[in-house]
């Protein structure tokens, strides 16, 4: 028996949202198995895809590890409170960035000074063809974020806001304009150590995949790690397998590749 975790975007669905027949296929097989499917994403649990749930995965690491839910159940969750999410938000829109706050109670955007990065705006579309209701953090009351996102143009105050943000965030370069800051302690590596922990499982027996340096914690904590075939030379560079891309069967070629399945 292991965990293997799956990142989400560009690992397990596409941009689309859609899980391929053949990874949807792995995952049952894994399950039949006796493996415990986990997803690890950089996404809270309110921003997943429907798709997932008909997979029944055993498990999530959400936000970057801040959220942990295994078989139903919250293990963890964390966030930031009010008057630091606040101070955040009024120091991002002094240095001239553009911000992307999430949690389980909402989605905030703050974008006066356009353009934003790409996969800020993806997301941002995505969940509002779903229905959420994404306004500025600077005049909602209700403003509470779990984690946060940030794209920069040559106009912005970069340095001067990540200097700020250090102490309250671990800081992650996406690379392409763009940032994703967890609170401080957090990432996906983490959350894969605390679960492992927590099912007595030995992480040297766990298996990981992804595609994004946000994964890069991930993969470098586990005993197997894996990289999509579209991933960046630096992930690539930390796996221990490199399989073929998202489309191309790459799911249930890295778990065939692991004889898990």
């Amino acid at each position: 028996m292991s965990i293997v975790f799956f990142d989400l975007d560009g690992t397990l669905v596409d941009e689309d949202g859609n899980i391929p027949p053949s990874a949807a296929l792995a995952i049952r097989r894994l399950r039949e198995n006796g493996h415990y499917c986990v997803v690890n994403t950089g996404r809270p649990f309110r921003d997943r895809d429907p798709a997932l749930d008909a997979l029944d995965f055993d498990g999530y690491v959400c936000s970057c590890g801040q959220h942990l839910i295994f078989q139903g159940r919250t293990l963890l969750r964390d966030g930031f409170d009010r008057e630091t999410s606040r101070l955040i938000a009024r120091m991002g829109h002094a240095c001239r960035l553009g911000m992307y706050f999430e949690s389980e109670e909402g989605f905030w955007l703050e974008n006066s000074f356009p353009p934003l990065a790409l996969n800020l705006q993806i997301a941002v579309d995505r969940l509002r063809r779903n229905g959420e209701v994404v306004v500025s953090p600077l005049t909602d009351e209700r403003f509470r974020c779990d984690k946060l996102s940030i794209s920069y143009t040559p106009d912005s105050r970069l340095q001067e806001f990540l200097t700020f943000i250090r102490p309250y965030c671990e800081i992650i370069d996406q690379g392409r304009r763009m940032y994703e800051l967890p609170k401080r302690g957090h990432s996906k590596g983490a959350g894969c150590r605390k679960l492992a922990q927590l099912l007595h499982t030995p992480l040297e027996d766990c298996c990981a995949i992804g595609d994004s340096t946000n994964d890069l914690s991930m993969l470098r904590c586990v005993g197997h790690p894996i990289a999509m075939g579209n991933a960046p030379e630096e992930v690539a560079a930390a796996a221990e397998y490199v399989t073929s891309p998202l489309r191309e069967d790459g799911i249930y070629r890295a778990m065939a590749h692991l004889h898990l399945i």
